[in-house]
């Protein structure tokens, strides 16, 4: 009963729980444009989202329509809060010409995406169900990232980027399906049952239960292929390759990232280095990215040359001993004085 009483005024799309999405969303918005991790996890603690996601597996288990109804509303409501404020910081507050790595991460969805939505849910599920582990669901809001992604489509609609946008939508309803999924199983697990009274009405949360498997089956499928030619995969292969040839010219790759604008993708690689890089050294750096990324990709050199410090020498003179004098010496003349 306690349960239901918790999840059951948290699922409510009442003025706090709006105001929680606004500020969160803001908190997510700015944290994305300034590319900052450290500020998106901070506004994943602050989003209310995963509360009425549980509610609604909740609502499954027990057959209470009203409640997954009602928990249904409020992600809706939340989903447009937050695309709104999304839209007004990229739009409004802080426009931007291109992704931040923060944006563009979160539009590339794959399957290990989905995998941490399912155990998400089990893990939030199961700490709401035992009371002495409520202290465990800051850590599974920032596993789940609800809000970040709602952020980064508001901002990506915003300066034109619909690819990047339609990637961060298919990943917040990855969540959204997996989470709900994953919550009703787990509770199940732990032994809450519907009360007699509602048994004969459960038809129709067997039917959401086969709708949220098939379609957490058919969404794995389309994410299995982002796995293998994902931005993060990519670049350590570059990473590496580039390191490899060039080896020989005393080079080193520091660091290889992507971006992606208008449908241009370059792929910016750091080199740290002390004599000059030839041409042809660059056309073989070109070569070896287009293999991996696509022929669509144009390399974006940030070189980082070394430097050794000028030795300071002293500019005191030099000391004489004390037991040594200087020695002069004498000249003699080359003529006789006239007398």
């Amino acid at each position: 009963m306690e349960l239901f009483e918790r999840l059951d005024r948290g699922a409510r799309a009442e003025f706090n729980f709006i105001t929680l999405i606004c500020l969160s969303t803001a908190i997510a918005a700015l944290g994305l444009i300034q590319n900052s991790g450290a500020v998106v996890i901070g506004a994943m603690l602050v989003a209310p989202l995963m509360t009425p996601m549980l509610a609604a597996g909740l609502g499954i288990v027990q057959g209470n329509i009203v409640l997954f109804r009602t928990s249904l509303h409020s992600v809706a409501v939340g989903f447009l809060c937050s695309l709104i404020v999304g839209y007004v910081f990229g739009k409004v507050a802080f426009p931007l010409y291109s992704l931040t790595p923060e944006l563009a991460a979160r539009g590339g969805p794959n399957v290990l995406d989905l995998i941490v939505a399912l155990l998400s849910g089990v893990a939030a599920a199961y700490a709401m169900g035992r009371p002495g582990l409520l202290e465990a669901l800051p850590g599974v809001a920032i596993a789940a990232a609800l809000v970040p992604p709602i952020a980064t489509v508001g901002i990506s609609i915003s300066i034109g980027e619909y690819g990047n946008a339609l990637g961060a939508a298919m990943l917040f309803g990855t969540n959204l399906i997996a989470i709900i999924l994953a919550s009703a199983i787990a509770l199940y697990a732990l032994g809450i049952r519907p009360r007699l009274d509602e048994e004969k009405s459960r038809p129709w949360a067997r039917h959401i239960l086969l709708i949220l498997s098939v379609s957490v089956m058919a969404i794995a499928i389309p994410l299995w292929g982002p796995l293998a030619h994902s931005e993060m995969m990519e670049d350590g292969r570059v990473q590496k390759e580039l390191s490899v040839y060039l080896s020989s010219q005393s080079v080193l790759v520091r660091r290889v990232f992507q971006n992606r604008k208008n449908g241009a993708q370059d792929v910016y690689v750091e080199l740290i280095h002390q004599k000059p890089i030839p041409p042809r050294i660059y056309a073989g750096m070109r070569k070896t990215i287009r293999s991996i990324v696509g022929a669509s990709a144009d390399l974006k050199v940030i070189s980082l040359k070394m430097w050794e410090p000028p030795v300071i020498r002293s500019a005191t003179p030099p000391t004489v001993p004390v037991n040594k004098r200087p020695t002069t010496r004498r000249v003699q003349p080359t003529s006789r004085p006239t007398p």
